[in-house]
């Protein structure tokens, strides 16, 4: 009696102990959590670029009106002094060693990225303008149709886009252009091939 109420009692424990689902540690991961693992910090770094992005173009504007700034109040505290004056030339040497070369170069590629990153962020949440309209058709199957009539054609013109810009990223870099401090202008135009094949995709 004895030997079956603890055989009972043991089967009752294993019932009732909770399956573990985790994995062994050692263990590799399935390929599909780590898929979902480099999307993530996709996700992450698609919305970094665009915040910092858009940060900088805040800033490089504020900080050339307060240079400027500076350098009208130099010249009223100088008294409207000549253009040769010494104390003139020292001030503005000063101010400019705090001046950005090529601001408005820089907000103009930054507009470039905040665009094509963003394009690719909307097409990744389904909000782009050719993926939208399908929600004003009936629920069913002609917004299905819809949906992938619209996807496909955005899919292809997208595709099309990011070869001709790996063309023109190509000629950019045979010309040597620099945006600014020696820094070549194709390497910021690499977003163009790079934001419109996120969007084809």
């Amino acid at each position: 009696m004895d030997s079956q109420a603890k055989l009972m009692q043991h089967e009752a424990n294993e019932q009732a102990a909770p399956i573990s689902t985790a994995s062994p540690p050692g263990t590799i991961q399935a390929p599909s959590r780590v898929i979902s693992g480099f999307s993530r910090w996709g996700v992450r770094l698609e919305n970094a670029v665009v915040i910092v992005t858009l940060i900088a173009m805040v800033l490089l504007p504020i900080w050339g009106s307060c240079l400027r700034l500076a350098a009208n109040l130099w010249r009223w505290y100088l008294d409207n002094p000549a253009p040769s004056d010494p104390r003139l030339v020292q001030g503005l040497d000063l101010i400019n060693r705090f001046a950005i070369s090529g601001m408005g170069s820089m907000i103009q590629h930054g507009s470039l990225i905040v665009g094509l990153v963003g394009g690719a962020i909307a097409a990744r949440q389904n909000r782009l303008l050719s993926l939208a309209t399908a929600t004003m058709l009936p629920v069913g199957w002609p917004q299905r149709v819809a949906r992938v009539f619209a996807g496909a054609v955005g899919a292809v013109v997208s595709a099309m886009l990011a070869l001709a810009s790996y063309q023109f990223l190509l000629t950019e870099r045979e010309a040597g252009y620099t945006l600014a401090y020696d820094v070549p202008r194709w390497w910021v135009q690499c977003v163009l091939p790079i934001g419109l094949g996120l969007i084809a995709l």
